[in-house]
């Protein structure tokens, strides 16, 4: 009756570890899902995209890389961005024409001063238009950032998740057989123990 006792020691240690490594493989495909889940709802690439352009075109406005013929058309680009963006030109012409305006009604419109002044006005806005617009730049980039970090953070969570996961289903696998030799081992044993 002995060799009954082990045979079911066997198949419930062979049980047992089917189980567990079943578990842990479901376990493994749940965290596969879950980072699929994270990149489909949050948005996240579209941030990490969106920060790519925005600091590309950082560098593009700050003449970064610009010793090539292609850099400089970049670098261009970027400056024309720049003029184009946040009604630059419509602040800067209404400025412009403002100052004229004020200057034609004093009879000064062709003066150093009303030229000193146009200058004065448009160096300050160009100042405050770059720096905001910059500064919006690197915001955005900043955002992609963040978000590369984050997609960066759940896949190294993900796959350390599915590694755990694996290491558990063979973990279970080799205490399975583990168990089933020593149920063997014991049987043999207690066959092979001297009758006396």
């Amino acid at each position: 009756m002995a060799w009954i006792a082990a045979a079911i020691g066997v198949g419930g240690a062979l049980l047992g570890g089917s189980q567990e490594k079943k578990a842990a493989k479901k376990a493994g495909q749940a965290y596969e899902q879950g980072i699929k889940r994270v990149e489909a709802n949050t948005g996240l690439k579209s941030f990490s995209a969106g920060g790519q352009q925005a600091f590309g075109q950082a560098q593009n406005l700050l003449g970064v890389g610009t010793n090539t013929p292609e850099g400089q058309a970049q670098a261009q680009a970027g400056f024309q961005n720049y003029l184009d963006s946040a009604g630059y030109r419509t602040q800067m012409k209404g400025g412009i024409d403002a100052l004229n305006s004020n200057a034609a009604a004093r009879g000064m419109l062709k003066s150093g001063a009303t030229l000193k002044a146009t200058q004065r006005f448009g160096s300050g806005l160009g100042q405050q238009y770059f720096n905001n617009y910059i500064g919006q730049l690197n915001s955005q980039a900043g955002y992609g950032m963040q978000a590369d970090q984050t997609l960066a953070s759940t896949y190294t969570q993900g796959a350390s998740g599915a590694a755990n996961a694996n290491m558990a289903a063979g973990a279970a696998t080799g205490g399975a057989i583990g168990d089933a030799a020593q149920n063997i081992a014991g049987a043999i044993g207690y066959y092979n123990k001297p009758k006396g």
